[in-house]
């Protein structure tokens, strides 16, 4: 319950979490190729199907619930969703989906199975974002962000880093709204280097609030 304020919202949306449990095979089998998975008796492949309900839930659960407060309120000055599924499965599928850049010895099973996860789960997140965007008004500035890039295993000559070393420099960055220029009126100017930094200077320029003078990024103005 400390995790919701007020307190008592905690029951309110309680509702709308998702138990590994209750997660079904037909429910992620979009994710994935073919049929043996549901049968199978390799336990690597049973954790991964297992993986993905985990992180497949999480996410579920954060967006019926940001769509419950947006249908069931007066929409807020600022409302702020993270998911992580597509963080979670370049991590954990990276492997079977280009089976080059690792060393790790990955079963034809596994690569047949879970090789498009990664491409079908930015699909996934795509619709889920939409739905969100369905429950606001057409007077929101949405700002569309990842809080860093991706890229494949760095091989070094202690062996292949994983974890934060698949981390890219180079991630994603979209708005919309009344409050950003027209495409049209660019004149061919880009954003250029845009950084993570710049996000909440350029939120609170949009708020018109004043710019801390110990922040790292800058208006993107």
């Amino acid at each position: 319950k400390e995790a919701t304020y007020p307190p008592e919202l905690y029951e309110e949306l309680k509702e709308f979490q998702r138990p590994l449990a209750s997660i079904t095979d037909d429910e992620v089998a979009p994710l994935l190729n073919g049929d043996d998975w549901r049968t199978t008796g390799d336990p690597l492949l049973r954790q991964a199907v297992s993986e993905l309900k985990i992180v497949y839930a999480v996410d579920e659960g954060i967006h019926d619930m940001t769509v419950h407060l947006l249908s069931t309120r007066e929409q807020p000055d600022l409302l702020a969703v993270y998911m992580n599924g597509v963080d979670v499965s370049c991590h954990r599928f990276w492997g079977p989906m280009d089976p080059s850049s690792v060393d790790i010895r990955m079963s034809e099973e596994m690569v047949n199975t879970f090789g498009d996860v990664i491409p079908r789960y930015y699909h996934r997140m795509d619709n889920m974002i939409g739905s969100i965007l369905d429950n606001v008004d057409d007077d929101t500035t949405i700002i569309l962000c990842s809080d860093h890039g991706f890229k494949g295993p760095t091989r070094t000559s202690d062996g292949i880093r994983l974890g934060i070393w698949m981390h890219g420099q180079i991630g994603v960055l979209a708005a919309k709204g009344p409050g950003i220029v027209d495409p049209a009126s660019l004149d061919g100017r880009t954003i250029g280097d845009a950084s993570i930094f710049d996000i909440t200077p350029t939120l609170l320029a949009l708020f018109g609030e004043p710019i801390g003078r110990d922040m790292d990024g800058f208006v993107l103005s």
